[in-house]
């Protein structure tokens, strides 16, 4: 190799947008160089230009770009998390871990998270309203203290509460307390104009949901090793 081309390469290396493992427009495309700082990629096949002016590979997805579930961030799919909102008096709930997607292309559902007006001996309220310190009481779709969820009621709870709107955003446990001596009726969540009981005397009970587990997908966990 003469001098002469060693210099012109060294030159070209120096001027071209470049990664230290990829070298030059990352291995995935061309460089243009016609004057210094006036150098750039064009990217190959399969590859696009990012911020740093260097090539990437394309984000992987059988429905568009990371599923359409995320971000494109230097040849990685950067996944969307949701974080359930505060509580309506402001006191945050007891996080246990977002809901978000993982993997390649954000191809799975994930995170799960509860819902507990247990500790302040309330109730859980029917999303949307606000008849009353916590919404309309939510009936507790017949399921009470177990994991069953026949009519769809806890799941949309789920749904309405967190705004992910997805068939694999499920409720996976539940309680629910008898309220003696309280006169406030509960509702459906999929037909919220829907009184479902609504105690006739003080010797009666309504059953109130203080507990919802909400789960999106079949891992409970956004952690790697779970």
């Amino acid at each position: 190799m003469s001098k002469h081309f060693q210099s012109a390469y060294d030159a070209y290396l120096s001027e071209c947008p470049s990664t230290k493992e990829g070298g030059v427009c990352n291995g995935l495309g061309s460089c243009t160089s016609c004057k210094q700082d006036q150098a750039y990629c064009t990217c190959g096949p399969g590859s696009y230009l990012e911020d740093d002016g260097t090539c990437y590979p394309i984000c992987p997805g059988d429905n568009g770009i990371c599923n359409g579930r995320g971000d494109c961030y230097y040849g990685k799919c950067q996944c969307k998390t949701f974080t359930p909102p505060p509580a309506k008096r402001g006191n945050p709930w007891s996080l246990q871990e977002p809901f978000s997607y993982k993997g390649p292309a954000c191809e799975t559902k994930c995170g799960s998270f509860t819902f507990d007006a247990n500790r302040d001996h309330e109730y859980l309220g029917l999303p949307g309203t606000d008849h009353s310190p916590h919404g309309y009481a939510l009936d507790d779709g017949g399921v009470g203290d177990h994991r069953d969820d026949p009519d769809g009621e806890l799941s949309c709870f789920c749904q309405k509460k967190t705004g992910v709107y997805d068939e694999d955003m499920k409720a996976t446990y539940s309680h629910a307390f008898k309220a003696f001596n309280r006169f406030q009726p509960t509702y459906s969540c999929i037909a919220p104009e829907m009184r479902i009981c609504r105690p006739p005397t003080i010797f009666d009970w309504c059953w109130h949901l203080d507990v919802v587990r909400c789960q999106f997908g079949d891992k409970a966990s956004c952690s790697e090793d779970k």
